[in-house]
Parts: structure tokens; sequence; C-alpha cells
């Protein structure tokens, strides 16, 4: 299976964090529980932590190797200790204005773990191909994680505009997956290569957040070719059966 982009969430500009080096940064503690935040136009790195009560040093150590003048719109920014996405209206009276989180789909029983089987390639590249094959929704997977190429950072989450509305998948039919699961597609080819570290890390984090959202145990987090036998997706160098371990002993 190849390829989820219109991004939940949109643009981060620093304007008031000032110089800070990567040491200074990865040397603030970081936690591994949190959200994902992928922030709007005009937002900042303080005003994100300051609606979540989290330092600027704290959202750099947690998003290594960002630098705060290279966030660009449609990142998504891991907010540690975050329990719930808000959203962050444009400036009001001096200060952001906080609102409800986004509801849910009561759907979501499974997560399944896909690979592109492709060198390079980004949510975008891999939604238009979805939409020349017919695909009225665009790209089929939920969340895409980069390898680093197609001009994203290693290990930046994209977020599809399948979760951003909370509709069904198109990233696998067997057992009717695509109207329980929530897709996540790892870039590149593991059938011959390893995923990257940041895409592990990035996934961990990602796949810790939704078990805890959605309820959903480690045993119903499977990569596709579980699903569909005759599929070798997410190929046979993703360290599946670790990664469970992994995932099941942090919750």
């Amino acid at each position: 299976m190849k390829y989820p982009s219109r991004v939940f969430f949109a643009l981060i500009i620093l304007a008031a964090a000032g110089c800070r080096s990567s040491e200074a940064a990865a040397a603030v503690p970081v936690r591994r529980d949190g959200v994902y935040h992928s922030v709007r136009k005009g937002e900042t790195l303080w005003r994100i932590g300051k609606a979540y009560s989290i330092s600027v040093d704290e959202l750099l150590a947690a998003n290594t190797p960002v630098k705060a003048h290279e966030l660009k719109v449609g990142n998504a920014l891991f907010v540690p200790g975050g329990r719930r996405v808000l959203e962050i209206l444009p400036w009001s009276a001096g200060k952001p204005v906080k609102t409800r989180p986004e509801k849910y789909s009561r759907r979501w029983r499974y997560i399944i773990i896909h690979h592109s089987a492709t060198k390079t390639g980004s949510a975008r590249i891999f939604g238009d191909y979805h939409r020349s094959r017919g695909w009225k929704n665009g790209l089929g997977y939920h969340f895409v994680i980069s390898n680093g190429t197609s001009g994203l950072r290693d290990g930046q989450v994209e977020i599809g505009p399948r979760w951003k509305k909370q509709i069904i998948g198109a990233h696998c039919d067997a057992r009717g997956m695509n109207y329980v699961s929530i897709g996540i597609c790892l870039t590149g080819n593991l059938e011959v290569q390893r995923p990257t570290k940041a895409q592990m890390e990035s996934l961990r984090r990602l796949v810790r957040m939704l078990m805890r959202q959605h309820n959903i145990p480690a045993s119903k987090v499977a990569g596709h070719g579980n699903m569909d036998r005759g599929s070798k997706c997410p190929g046979k160098n993703f360290p599946l059966s670790g990664f469970r371990r992994d995932i099941a002993n942090a919750r």
C-alpha cells in the first residue's frame, strides 16, 4: 500500500522567543505524553506555550531538531503534557483565547501503520496521487510521518484532512478497517530500509496519544499486512513486535 493534506491545524511564526541554542533546549526534560498541535497563522511558540501552560524551552526540546525560525505552515508541534488539543483563536484583548477541543468520532477502534513504499513523499504528494485515482477526499491516511524528504523535517507529523473532518480512511479495505481504524503512513520503502529514529519517536508519541484519546489497546495497533494477508505493508524492516511492546509498557 502506498501513501495520509490539508493539515488539521496551520502556521508557526516565532515572534518572541529570542535565540536559544539546541544544547540549551535539549537540556530540558521532555515528557512522553502529550498532543500534537498544528498552528494557525499568527500563532507563536510563546502563545502556544501560554495556552498549554508550557515554556518555549520545553516546546523546543520536545520538537528537536526544530528551530524556532524554521517553523512553517502545516507543521505539527508536539506539546508535552497536553491532555487535549486547544484551538488558539486570533489575538484578542492582549491574550490568546482557548476554545473547546475538537470533537472526535467514536468509531476509532484500531490504529493501522503503513509505509509509502517510496523513497520520498509528503501528505500533499500522496494526496495528489490518491485524488488522481478518483478518491474525492484525497489522502487516504489520517497522518503521514516524514523521513526528511520532499522539503519536510525528519519525523515531521502531517495531519490529513480526513482526521480534521473525522471521516473514514482509504488505507485498508480488509475486514472493514477503513471504517474503524486510524491510518498512519511512514514515508519510505521499509522493505529495503528501516524507518528513521525521528520517525519512530514521532510514531510512538502519536500512537500513544491516540491510544489514550480513544481507549485503543496495544493489541489493536497493527501493520497493514496484519489485516490484509496479501500486503507486505509496512515492510519487513518495521519493528512491529518491539513497537507494540514499547507502547504497551508506556501506557
